[in-house]
């Protein structure tokens, strides 16, 4: 009877070790995987700073560069735009006009090339979770987690998008409706200088705040749209 009791003990301890051993080397392994395949946040912000879209680009989610460079083309539209207009022969509503469109793309596309690559080094940071993740090195709710970055919004980018196109950066951040009102009464007040000349400061004043406001907003529809995401997906801030 001793001799059973000491062959289970022993059948137990061996088992217990190769449980043990075998996660540890799945531990090893998820770890040297990690190590190898974990994006260099410097170098994605390197890489955005000396071309547009590299380091979005080295970082797994050229789309997102996509975005900038988009982005930076219209604000140096703008600037052709302001160009044109400020050297228009038709009056003040043209001219001022133009003269808001040049100062929007010279003081947007610096800002979003800061912007950019800022949101390179995120991009890189966000991909190292998701991949740790998936390697099981964070808790038990990794697949949550990557499910919501995959469908987070990001509102640097919203605030982008709405900085050069009316309601773009609403429908990006999922809430086109929010900026269709905006569409709706900057039209209004681009509209005013055509027919009344006498409000083109009226008109001009006007569209250029609720711009600003557009901005700002659609970085604030981005930001509903993932704390409704994190309420679906359960996830603490």
């Amino acid at each position: 009877m001793r001799n059973i009791a000491v062959s289970l003990l022993a059948i137990i301890l061996l088992f217990g070790s190769i449980d043990i051993s075998i996660s540890l080397e799945n531990n090893i392994s998820g770890e040297n995987e990690y190590q190898a395949n974990k994006k260099d946040i410097l170098v994605a912000g390197i890489g955005d700073f000396f071309l547009t879209t590299l380091g979005h680009y080295y970082a797994g989610d050229w789309n997102r560069g996509l975005l900038f460079l988009g982005q930076e083309i219209g604000c140096i539209g703008l600037i052709g735009l302001g160009t044109v207009w400020g050297n228009s022969t038709y009056g003040f509503p043209l001219f001022g006009l133009g003269m808001s469109a040049a100062i929007t793309g010279i003081v947007g596309l610096p800002s979003i090339r800061i912007m950019e690559i800022y949101d390179g080094v995120l991009t890189a940071e966000e991909k190292n979770k998701m991949l740790a993740e998936r390697l099981e090195l964070y808790g038990t709710k990794k697949a949550a987690m990557s499910q919501y970055f995959s469908e987070a919004k990001n509102p640097r980018i919203a605030a982008g998008n709405a900085f050069l196109l009316p309601s773009i950066g609403h429908y990006y951040a999922g809430d086109w409706g929010r900026g269709l009102d905006y569409l709706l009464k900057e039209t209004l007040f681009f509209s005013i200088p055509a027919v009344w000349p006498a409000g083109s400061l009226v008109g001009v004043g006007g569209f250029t705040i609720l711009r600003i406001s557009e901005i700002f907003d659609a970085a604030g529809a981005a930001e509903d749209y993932n704390a409704k995401l994190r309420l679906k997906y359960d996830i603490k801030e």
